[in-house]
């Protein structure tokens, strides 16, 4: 029996920069294996827990950012496989882990994507980003899918895209030079196909370092004018020398007698 593939995924804010993270899943009831992309799988012995290590690709994620995870389980025809918990632990650059649960369900970004049109074959949409600043080409955009894909076609002649990790991510970059100006919208039309008996979800999106997967395209706010620097106060004029007194003529000697000398 090939057993029956279930998807997963899990999504969670990042508040400082990671150096590895440590996802431990527990199921109902037993499980055939799995396929972690982002990490190494190790099993207890019956298979109803699972503990993901990140692999070193992996484990660094930017303060800001958010951590998504995609992946898969094969369980038996007869069985009903579900999660019945599924704790992350994340370790800071700066010392010390913290531990959260997990929400199961994958969810699309619904930020930098407009998705037109879905069915069980493909999803079509749109990438929208309307960036900050000047760019004299468009930057690198890595997407992150809750389970990998068929394929991705990206209607657009000045960018390319390139699929890794069993095309459970791809990355969008710059294949000939387009200028993009400061809030100015810029929009690139995808479709994503599913391999058979595959739902699998844009669930992460980072434009330039940046996660942009909630971030709807919104003009940004001009910068605030540096305030004009304090003008330098006038030195005091160093005052005045006094005048120097002219010292009193000393009288003359008397002679013998009595009288001055002429």
């Amino acid at each position: 029996s090939s057993g029956i593939n279930a998807e997963y995924g899990v999504e969670i804010p990042i508040t400082k920069k990671t150096t590895n993270w440590e996802l431990h899943i527990v199921f109902n009831n037993a499980i055939e294996g799995g396929n972690f992309w982002q990490g190494s799988a190790d099993f207890n012995a019956d298979k109803t827990e699972v503990t993901v290590t990140s692999f070193d690709w992996s484990s660094v994620h930017e303060a800001g950012s958010t951590f998504v995870a995609g992946f898969t389980v094969t369980h038996g025809h007869d069985s009903e496989v579900k999660i019945a918990s599924m704790t992350l632990k994340v370790c800071y650059l700066d010392g010390g882990c913290s531990e959260c649960d997990s929400q199961t369900e994958p969810k699309q970004c619904s930020g930098a994507f407009l998705q037109t049109k879905k069915n069980s074959k493909f999803i079509k949409g749109k990438i929208q980003v309307m960036p900050a600043e000047n760019y004299a080409t468009f930057p690198d955009m890595i997407l992150a899918f809750s389970e990998p894909i068929k394929k991705i076609g990206v209607k657009s002649k000045f960018v390319k895209v390139d699929c890794w990790n069993e095309k459970a991510f791809c990355t969008i970059s710059a294949k000939k030079p387009k200028a993009l100006k400061r809030n100015k919208l810029f929009a690139i039309p995808i479709s994503i196909f599913a391999n058979k008996k595959t739902k699998p979800l844009l669930v992460g999106m980072k434009w330039n370092g940046v996660d942009v997967c909630e971030t709807k395209p919104e003009p940004h706010p001009e910068p605030e004018p540096e305030p004009e620097p304090e003008p330098e106060p006038e030195p005091e004029p160093e005052p005045e020398p006094e005048p120097e007194t002219e010292p009193e003529p000393e009288p003359k000697p008397e002679n013998e007698t009595g009288q001055y000398s002429k």
